[in-house]
Parts: structure tokens; sequence; C-alpha cells
């Protein structure tokens, strides 16, 4: 896919200005540009890195929308176009609000810590989770939309994936508080395309929101999600340490190689961070949460640490990545020690 590949990217930051940014990530190529990373055969996480001032707080209320187009997607995709979707283009925004600081304090838009891509095996439920991080402590909520071909303008033809073979065995959710999107389950192999919008929130001000373009691979396999193990909702004071054991593992025969990992804004911490060491082995793993909290921990929001449990299943000698994936959410509310000595 090199011919699909973008070692420079035009990013418009909705003020009328725009810039054309030079990947900023991996080795340089033979043209002295980096190369990006290899995350997963023939998918590469691409970096483009540029600061942009504005010119003042937002016009008429509204927010800055900084964007970028390219001119395809992937072909095939199923529930886009009828699957002509190689010619339709690819879109991403972010919504910026600018305020002033006295009022309302700093702020920064979430940060998603999930990759946006993922796989999965007909019959069998298909979960993902964007993962999105706050690091202001405001509120996060997820809504399902349509994925973009332009500013304001939704790609052609876009339907459900539950539209693809429907039937009472194709269902999907999002949840709207964590996240996590569930598809119970796909009934044809092939490309599909979702698009959540993150939203941030403080005092029910809304602060922007985020698209993610989400590329989901369906494939023919005999294969079945792993199983994970961990408490899902965690209500502590301040001070306490919480540490306990995430476990995954497999049913399948022969038993498959397991990776279990954590993401979540806990781990991300200069102050008193949580540690989780992520792991693979054969099935069962397991590794060990473990977080000294402090008062400068409380916050109106729970914390949201997402742990997700992937087995290494490949079909056509390698060649063909049908593996599964759990995910599990834990939220952990930290309050504030009594009040003592009065």
């Amino acid at each position: 896919s090199q011919f699909a590949d973008r070692p420079e990217l035009d990013i418009h930051w909705g003020d009328g200005n725009s810039n054309t940014i030079r990947r900023t990530n991996g080795l340089p190529d033979p043209q002295g540009i980096p190369f990006g990373v290899m995350i997963h055969p023939d998918i590469k996480r691409n970096e483009y890195v540029f600061s942009h001032t504005y010119p003042g707080p937002n016009p008429g209320g509204q927010p800055y929308v900084v964007w970028m187009q390219d001119p395809n997607r992937n072909e095939d995709v199923l529930n886009i176009n009828g699957g002509n979707s190689v010619n339709i283009e690819f879109y991403l925004q972010t919504e910026v609000f600018l305020f002033p600081t006295s009022i309302y304090g700093l702020n920064s838009s979430p940060i998603l810590l999930e990759p946006p891509v993922d796989f999965g095996v007909v019959g069998q439920i298909f979960q993902h989770n964007p993962n999105g991080y706050d690091p202001d402590g405001d509120s996060v909520a997820y809504e399902l939309i349509s994925p973009q071909s332009d500013v304001g303008t939704p790609v052609p033809g876009y339907q459900p994936v539950s539209d693809i073979a429907p039937g009472p065995n194709n269902n999907f959710n999002l949840n709207v508080r964590t996240g996590l999107f569930t598809w119970n389950s796909p009934q044809q192999a092939g490309l599909y395309n979702i698009a959540i919008l993150v939203k941030s929130y403080r005092n029910g001000l809304y602060l922007g929101g985020i698209v993610r373009d989400i590329q989901i691979e369906i494939v023919n396999a005999n294969n079945t999600p792993p199983q994970l193990q961990i408490v899902e909702e965690i209500c502590i004071e301040a001070g306490t340490l919480i540490e306990f054991d995430a476990i995954a593992s497999d049913l399948d025969i022969p038993v498959q190689v397991c990776t279990l990992t954590a993401t979540g804004g806990p781990l991300l911490l200069s102050n008193s961070p949580a540690t989780f060491t992520d792991v693979t082995g054969l099935s069962p793993i397991s590794s060990t949460f473990r977080w000294q909290t402090n008062c400068n921990h409380i916050r109106q929001q729970p914390w949201q640490i997402v742990f997700k449990a992937k087995d290494n299943f490949f079909i056509n000698g390698g060649n063909t990545d049908a593996s599964l994936a759990t995910f599990k959410v834990l939220l952990i509310k930290i309050i504030g020690p009594p009040v003592q000595n009065l």
C-alpha cells in the first residue's frame, strides 16, 4: 500500500489558514522524511506535529474546526457506498474551543489511547474502545456518527454495520459513558468503518469533540475471543492503595498466545502514576495493576482504565489476522478523606 502512504499532510486550522506538514515519527526514508512506525502488517502509524497560533477566541462562540482530508478510503468497505469506497474521501476533524482562562481555566482535548483499527471473526462478538482520556479531568462522552468525507458531509451510502447481512444475531451498541463498542455479531467477512465522536464537557459546558474513524476487518475463521477477569468499578478514599491481578485466558485448543494490556489516565500521571506491565504468553496470563493514590488524584469524574486481552490467531499461512480481543473498562472514583479534628 505504498501509494496510500502520506509522507506529508495538509492540515486546515479552521481560521482560514492551513499548513502542509511532514511526517515526524519513525526512521528517515530514502528522501530523508521519517518513515512512520509499522503497528501491524500493512498498517502504519504516522504522526504530523506542528504549532499554530489562533488570532483570538472562537468567533461567534463556534469552535475552530481543525481538519484533514485524504482523497481515498480503503477499497471494498462494505458499509460505505455499497462497497465502492476507494474514491470516497477520508476525513477527520477536531473542534477547538478557546476560552478566557480566568473564567474557565485551561483546556486540553481528550487523548485517544487505542489505535483506530481492529479485527474480528464472523459469528463472534467484536469489541473496540477508543479510550478517551481528558488530562483536565473533564467528562468524556461518546456518540456514534456517520463517517465523514468533508466538512459537515457524511460519506455517501453509509450503513450501520448491522445492516450488512442483517438478522436477529447481528446487533451493536455503544456505551456512551465508557466508549465500549460491542458488535454481536458480524455475519459477513470484509472491511467495515464506524465513526465515534469523542466529546468533552466541564460542568455541563461542551468543550469540543474529536471524530475517530475506525477500520474493522472481519474474516472467516474458527476462533473465539479471550476471557478477561478484572474488577470493573472501585470507589476509594484518596491515599488508598489499589492492587489487583488482571487475568486473561483463552479456551481455544490448541492453547493460544495472548497479550494483556491496559491504557488509561492513571498510567500517564507524573504524580504517583499507576503501574501495569503489558504481558504476552500462553494462556492463561496475568499482570498486576497497582496505584498508590493520593489527594492530587481527587476529581469529579471517575478515572478510566481499559484492559484488553487479545489472542494471536492467524490463518492462510499466517497472512490473515483472525485475532479477537475482549475489552473490560474499570472506573475508579477517588473521593477526599473525611473531615477530622472538628
